[in-house]
């Protein structure tokens, strides 16, 4: 009976904590006279094309000098909980991005972004502990970051040049992103803000009609605390070189990067249509692995100190991906990506095998490597429904996994753009597979429901 009153306890003190966030939310929502409405589309504020075209159309009617600044906050509420609903961690952040771009035409443009995410407050069940499977001490992680700050200047609107710390989106997928091989970490789409940093350098861009040539003259390794020893300005400068050409309904794309005393990293691309369906691709190959991984481990009393190192065989990575958009209103759609990474990690029923894998899931997690590459073999497929009940929902529901360790994540999403009022949207994940695996890392067996909401200005 003792025991039966302690797990109620523990579910009326979850089913608290989410009526207190869903009460955060409504009195949030209820200053909509004084914020103004958001489009539903979440990801078009971090979008720089969605950005480019409103700061063009703006241009029509502005003077020589404009200044825009603007940005995103995004409160969320992430609760924690296992199948057996007999612990809990729940967590509130506020996170997002600010910008100020300043053009003088037809000279120059100046843009500048920060990101921050600080946790607001932190619960458990009060018998949860730190090394408890579903607490991840990343959520206490504040971060403040400067991501970009660069000159954009053209020479009579032939050749563009960007000069300063930027973050290069060249590539066609949304998932994986093998041929991004220059950007220092790699993007995450489980995130809901992109707050990766840029790289020191100067971007050259030629367009000519259906052609355009990109060249990236790389300074990170030019500054003393990104590497051993200072050497040479010119011999530390790497070079990343991207054509692009579009034919027909397709652009294909080529794209090399280029180290001294390394191996040349090479990257291929596609997006287009084809008997009506959307249809994108990534490549990239290199003679050498060019990313670190735990190659072995030490021992210190209980703890496995992994040991790092690169591939020394060849290494090549692909992505590829299908959409369709279907329905009387064409308010459906599909999409389904494959991925395969030659760098990844294998499994041989080995206790070393099994070590190996977990510590680089851990150094994925700690920022030292990259998570949804640790396996071999990835799919992820989506099912979206726009118009869902009226015209200000959506509703979908994904489904990724880790085809080497058979750990996945299953997800149910459901977003709200009512008029006058915050957007906003919740979701529930349930993580399976077994325990100690990329998605069940903090706890197999696992559920995790989240509600957002976001300004714009």
């Amino acid at each position: 009976m003792e025991k039966k009153n302690k797990k109620f306890i523990k579910i009326n003190s979850i089913l608290s904590f989410l009526l207190f966030s869903i009460l955060v939310f409504s009195l949030v929502l209820s200053v909509n006279q004084v914020l103004f409405a958001q489009d539903s589309d979440d990801d078009s504020i971090y979008d720089e094309g969605s950005f480019d075209q409103t700061v063009e159309q703006a241009q029509k009617n502005a003077s020589q000098l404009q200044v825009f600044f603007g940005g995103t906050l995004q409160f969320s509420s992430v609760l924690n909980f296992p199948l057996q609903f007999d612990e809990y961690t729940n967590f509130w952040t506020l996170s997002g991005i600010g910008f100020l771009y300043i053009i003088y035409e037809p000279y120059a443009k100046f843009y500048l972004s920060e990101s921050f995410s600080h946790t607001l407050a932190a619960f458990s069940d009060t018998t949860v502990n730190l090394s408890s499977s579903n607490l991840s001490l990343s959520n206490f992680n504040d971060s403040f970051n400067l991501l970009e700050i660069f000159f954009d200047l053209s020479i009579n609107n032939i050749l563009f040049i960007r000069i300063g710390k930027q973050v290069i989106h060249w590539g066609a997928a949304n998932i994986w992103t093998p041929a991004d091989f220059i950007n220092i970490a790699k993007y995450n789409p489980l995130e809901s803000i992109d707050s990766r940093e840029g790289k020191n350098g100067v971007r050259l861009h030629l367009p000519i009609k259906k052609f355009n040539l990109f060249v990236f003259f790389d300074f990170y390794n030019t500054a003393p605390m990104n590497q051993d020893i200072i050497t040479d300005f010119i011999d530390a400068t790497s070079i990343g070189i991207r054509a692009d050409w579009t034919i027909g309904d397709f652009e294909l794309a080529l794209s090399t990067y280029l180290t001294k005393d390394e191996y040349a990293k090479f990257g291929f691309d596609f997006s287009g249509y084809l008997l009506g369906f959307g249809i994108l691709g990534e490549a990239a190959f290199s003679m050498k692995g060019y990313t670190e991984k735990v190659v072995d481990y030490t021992t210190f009393g209980s703890n496995l100190i992994p040991i790092y190192s690169y591939t020394d065989e060849a290494v090549f990575s692909a992505t590829i991906g299908i959409s369709k958009v279907f329905g009387d209103k064409k308010d459906y759609s599909f999409e389904l990506d494959f991925f395969y990474n030659s760098d990844g990690y294998e499994l041989d029923d080995t206790q070393e095998s099994e070590n190996i894998y977990q510590l680089a899931i851990a150094s994925a997690l700690a920022g030292k490597g990259s998570i949804l590459y640790i396996g071999k073999y990835y799919i992820f497929s989506r099912l979206t429904k726009s118009n869902f009940i009226n015209t200000y929902m959506s509703l979908s529901i994904s489904f990724l996994m880790n085809l080497t360790d058979f750990s996945y994540r299953l997800s149910l999403s459901h977003s709200f753009s009512l008029p006058n009022i915050l957007p906003f949207s919740y979701s529930l994940n349930y993580f399976g597979g077994e325990e100690g695996r990329e998605f069940t890392f903090t706890g197999t067996e696992k559920f995790s429901f989240s509600i957002s909401t976001s300004i714009s200005f």
